[in-house]
């Protein structure tokens, strides 16, 4: 996956989670995300996910997260965003997806902030954010990497 210039991007939790595994495909986004100028932030709903990764896992730590999170911009979730990620999960389960099919809460809130911002969630999970677009309860964009 090529990021755009001059496009938004949101990174998901598994951006983050792909590039401390030497995934080479998440390796190549987040370097091109701090060297070719592309606008790129994190959901604080990410910085938590991370951080419960930091409690379990030797390999992650608190300094290692914050180095890698350091050269993007942090999005704060408002009570816009946390009401919409609430209505974003009834619709889908008023839409027949109960909550163990997913999209879970955090990515209803990371889905939210992207769609409050306007930025393209760059995430692996095409799964869950498929849903979104499919059953038309948000106006999300987001790209699999």
């Amino acid at each position: 996956m090529i990021l755009k210039i001059g496009s938004k991007y949101l990174f998901d939790t598994s951006v983050f989670i792909d590039a401390f595994r030497k995934d080479k495909d998440a390796q190549s986004i987040m370097f091109q995300a701090r060297f070719n100028g592309t606008s790129v932030g994190y959901s604080i709903v990410t910085e938590t996910e991370l951080w419960v990764g930091v409690m379990q896992s030797r390999f992650l730590t608190p300094n290692r997260q914050r180095v890698m999170l350091r050269p993007f911009k942090r999005y704060f979730i408002n009570v816009t965003i946390a009401r919409r990620a609430g209505e974003l999960r009834g619709l889908l389960r008023k839409a027949g997806i109960n909550k163990t099919e997913g999209p879970h809460l955090m990515d209803c809130l990371i889905a939210a902030t992207g769609e409050y911002y306007g930025l393209i969630i760059c995430t692996r999970n095409s799964k869950d954010f498929k849903k979104f677009r499919t059953y038309q309860v948000a106006q999300i964009d987001y790209q699999v990497y």
